[in-house]
């Protein structure tokens, strides 16, 4: 019953289990977050992955992914990397931040990123690459939020400008 005791009560147990999403069939969906910006987030998340499974069934039955696969992002053991943080950014570096924020913006705006999703990455001429972070907002993202690889070694932590070169 909508509103009721035991409706409550049986979304708090799936909040104890470790969800942060309640799906209740003729209900709605309840989110917990530890703020509203991340709930909004998560159902802006939820939301679109409704949307493709819809369309991807117009196609077919879709392939989900293992639970192995799906781990990754929760475990993200596999990308522990010492961090360092850039003195300087080359004038290449700096005109694919702007390029690469850019083409994020408009992606957003036309709905093919969602708030944590969608990744854009771009090759530099020396090896190294700008990607988006794991996690961050698409629609506040600027060009200090993107995350350098460089040479094998570990990403760059977020920062610096290019505006001061």
């Amino acid at each position: 019953m909508p509103g009721s005791k035991v409706l409550g009560e049986n979304i708090a147990e799936e909040f104890i289990k470790g969800y942060d999403i309640v799906v209740m069939e003729n209900h709605g969906v309840c989110i917990g977050a530890g703020s509203m910006f991340e709930a909004f987030m998560r159902f802006e998340t939820l939301e679109s992955c409704a949307a493709l499974n819809l369309n991807a069934r117009k196609l077919g039955e879709p392939k989900s992914l293992q639970d192995s696969e799906l781990n990754l992002t929760i475990q993200r053991e596999h990308l522990i990397m010492d961090e360092f943080v850039p003195k300087k950014h080359s004038s290449e570096e700096c005109a694919a931040r702007r390029d690469m924020i850019t083409l994020i913006r408009r992606s957003y705006k036309q709905k093919l990123f969602g708030s944590t999703q969608g990744t854009y990455s771009m090759r530099l001429s020396d090896g190294s690459f700008l990607i988006t972070p794991f996690g961050d907002d698409r629609a506040y993202m600027d060009e200090r939020d993107l995350v350098l690889i460089k040479n094998k070694n570990p990403p760059a932590l977020p920062g610096g400008s290019c505006a001061q070169q």
